[in-house]
């Protein structure tokens, strides 16, 4: 089912920055912005932490924040492996979301 949601996060993704022109050693390349890579591989950890809440599954900030970064780079591999381009975005990004903003879970935590 991952390889299914990165093939999935890959599609969605070249679909929403268009191919480029650029014929490179491999003919066509298809660019992606970090930026798209970072949103949707949000969009799917934040699924992933929101399903293992609603089946009582809890886990400390230090483990959810590295989740995210993990999630993260993962998704940055299996979207170079499939031959995608990934390009550095040339402005930063202001709109920084908070961790408790995205994947939280209204229950407490148990120990």
């Amino acid at each position: 089912m991952r390889k299914l949601s990165a093939l999935a996060a890959a599609q969605l993704l070249a679909l929403s920055t268009g191919p480029s022109m650029s014929e490179g050693a491999h003919g066509l390349r298809i660019l992606i912005s970090e930026d798209v890579v970072r949103r949707e591989s949000v969009r799917l950890y934040s699924d992933l932490l929101n399903r293992a809440c609603r089946k009582g599954w809890h886990y400390p900030r230090g483990q959810i924040e590295s989740g995210f970064k993990r999630h993260f780079e993962e998704l940055k591999l299996q979207i170079l492996d499939q031959g995608f381009t990934i390009i550095l975005d040339v402005r930063e990004n202001n709109q920084s979301q908070s961790i408790a903003d995205i994947g939280s879970c209204s229950q407490t935590p148990t120990s």
